[in-house]
């Protein structure tokens, strides 16, 4: 969500993501549900404007379009685990 909504630690996320290719880039199939849900929400909240969900979900949209999108199976598993362990991440933020 510090991509696409203004929040603590935005800046660095899209400092980060300045710095590298949107080839580079991969995303898990689950991640894309998971966001649409996370602004659904803030928006359910308050916390933003329903102009401000469709400017998120109209950049991921783009975002995602330019990114390899990989679906959730084991071997993503491992590697969400080892970065959870590595990085000490949420579940969701790790694959």
């Amino acid at each position: 969500m510090k991509l696409v909504i203004a929040e603590p630690g935005s800046e660095r996320v899209r400092e980060i993501f300045r710095q590298i290719s949107m080839q580079d880039l991969c995303v898990s199939s689950l991640c894309v549900v998971e966001t649409h849900s996370a602004l659904s929400r803030l928006l359910e909240a308050g916390e933003i404007e329903e102009s401000e969900r469709l400017a998120a979900s109209s950049y991921l949209i783009n975002v995602i379009a330019n990114t390899d999108v990989h679906q959730f199976d084991t071997a993503v598993m491992h590697e969400a685990i080892r970065v959870i362990h590595k990085r000490r991440l949420r579940a969701l933020d790790a694959i």
